[in-house]
């Protein structure tokens, strides 16, 4: 089968479209494509061998020709993120499947740009402790001021 060279260019850029994560859908809507055409791209040889090219990490000079494109790319997707948090957080707030919204909740912690709660202990933020001095100086000042209170009027 000959291919066009219209074809064969899409099929580099469909390759690595795809195995960076871009949907079908919206590979299909770049190109001006229907999904049944993008199917049929997808299943010739010519697109499983340069789907398994990208996959063993092999540069054409189509990929530099895309990189200008990679930024666009970026920039589409940053306009998604709040959209995406809305959702976690939608999810992680609504009672009808406890599951989903445990697993969006696990999801927006990680996501914690505060790091309040860390998953693990090597993710903490850390904190220099007081020399000693400080500590009981402040430790002493405390415990005149509480001696300091008439305890027969607390509570």
């Amino acid at each position: 089968m000959a291919i066009y060279p219209k074809t064969k260019m899409r099929i580099y850029q469909i390759a690595r479209m795809r195995v960076s994560g871009i949907t079908d859908s919206k590979i299909a809507e770049t190109f001006g494509l229907g999904l049944a055409g993008l199917q049929y791209i997808l299943k010739t040889s010519e697109y499983r061998e340069e789907e398994e090219a990208v996959l063993h990490g092999h540069i054409s000079k189509i990929d530099e020709a895309m990189a200008g494109n990679a930024e666009a790319l970026r920039k589409e997707a940053r306009i998604g993120v709040p959209v995406a948090m809305k959702a976690l957080l939608d999810a992680a707030m609504q009672r009808k499947d406890l599951k989903s919204s445990i697993a969006a909740a696990k999801e927006l912690l990680d996501r914690d740009p505060d790091r309040t709660l860390p998953k693990e202990h090597s993710d903490e933020i850390s904190v220099e402790t007081l020399p000693d001095e400080v500590i009981n100086q402040a430790v002493g000042v405390a415990n005149k001021v509480a001696q300091s209170y008439d305890k027969t009027k607390v509570n």
